[in-house]
């Protein structure tokens, strides 16, 4: 009936500050738990993590104070020390160039050079003009060089493709004055439109060819010896003639089967050849040689032994008595002492089978009355 009463302002304002204070009550009860479980985890981890500082401080210290470990330690950073300094030598140092000390040696070496960057520069980079200031070059310096036809060949071909027909055609000219047994030379001749210049044959290589026809197609190795020793005889400073004698040593090692005069041959060419390529192949022989001197005397020696204890007679083996005839003992005795032998002798000892003495059993009827005698 008294609305003032009943909504009077204090009286709502008291009700609201009662619900309002026992939220913040609660708010901060909450709080205070939600605070103290925060700090007691933040004073958990930061314990732990002292004690793992703690253990790794002393891991160290206990290390430190290791002798081995030191030792490991200063090892390794030696090592890697090194590595780094042999690293930054390796960049800092070039690659060394041996120049050799002999001036033939160098001089070779320097022509193989030069013509390796001649043809680089020729096939892969396609820079003629280069190629050719290298080829002039070596005909200035090494105009001795056997290498001279070639150079030449390239010059005149390197002329003829730049269209200088002029300077093309003299170093062709040259190079068939100069060196007309070439091949090169054939085919200068083939561009200047001239005949080819048959190549003038060895006698030796002749000489040497036709033995090799009465050796492998004939089947005469005495002829063949002959024209090698020809060869040997007109032509011993020829390349053909350590071939020759290698090839007599060989007749007579493979062919005649006669191992003297085949290692005569080849200790010739040793002697007389030492830088040939065969002399080597000479030294192999003969080592075979020898061996199979070896062991053709070993074989001899084992038949001679052999036939001198088939020559002896072998000692006749004496008969056991059990082989010999019924009294043949006996006569050989009284043959040799007069006395006559027993009944018994000579004859072989015959064991008698003794007859098993058969086990009463104890419940016969013989032990029954045995014992009731008893």
């Amino acid at each position: 009936e008294n609305p003032d009463e009943a909504f009077s302002l204090n009286a709502f304002w008291a009700a609201q500050d009662s619900a309002s204070s026992d939220s913040l009550k609660a708010r901060a009860a909450r709080d205070s738990t939600a605070r103290d479980s925060t700090a007691a985890n933040k004073e958990k981890t930061l314990a732990s993590f002292s004690k793992q500082l703690l253990e790794n401080e002393q891991r160290n210290t206990l290390g430190s104070l290791d002798p081995r470990r030191q030792r490991s330690n200063l090892r390794g950073r030696a090592g890697r020390n090194t590595q780094n300094l042999q690293r930054q030598k390796k960049k800092r140092q070039r690659k060394k160039v041996t120049v050799p000390k002999n001036p033939r040696q160098l001089s070779k070496k320097l022509i193989e050079r030069a013509n390796s960057l001649a043809e680089l520069y020729l096939l892969q980079f396609e820079l003629p003009d280069s190629a050719l200031k290298i080829y002039e070059y070596l005909l200035d310096h090494f105009g001795d060089a056997p290498e001279r036809p070639r150079w030449l060949f390239s010059m005149a071909y390197l002329k003829d493709q730049q269209g200088d027909t002029l300077a093309a055609d003299s170093l062709y000219r040259e190079l068939i004055a100069d060196f007309p047994g070439t091949e090169y030379s054939n085919f200068a001749r083939k561009r200047l439109g001239l005949s080819y210049r048959q190549k003038e044959k060895d006698p030796a290589e002749e000489l040497f060819c036709r033995a090799e026809d009465f050796l492998f197609k004939k089947n005469e190795p005495d002829s063949a010896l002959f024209y090698y020793r020809q060869v040997l005889e007109k032509f011993p400073k020829s390349d053909f003639a350590p071939k020759a004698l290698y090839a007599i040593g060989w007749v007579y090692d493979w062919v005649l089967f006669d191992n003297q005069k085949a290692r005569e041959a080849y200790e010739e060419l040793k002697e007389k050849y030492p830088k040939s390529p065969y002399s080597k192949e000479a030294s192999v022989k003969i080592a075979a040689l020898e061996q199979a001197k070896k062991r053709e005397e070993a074989a001899a020696k084992g038949a001679k032994d052999s036939a001198q204890t088939k020559a002896k007679p072998a000692p006749a083996e004496k008969p056991p008595a059990s082989a010999l005839p019924r009294g043949f003992v006996e006569q050989s005795r009284v043959r040799r002492t007069g006395e006559e032998p027993a009944a018994d002798e000579g004859r072989p000892a015959v064991k008698k089978a003794r007859k098993k003495k058969q086990a009463v059993p104890q419940d016969s009827t013989l032990n029954r009355k045995r014992k009731k005698f008893e």
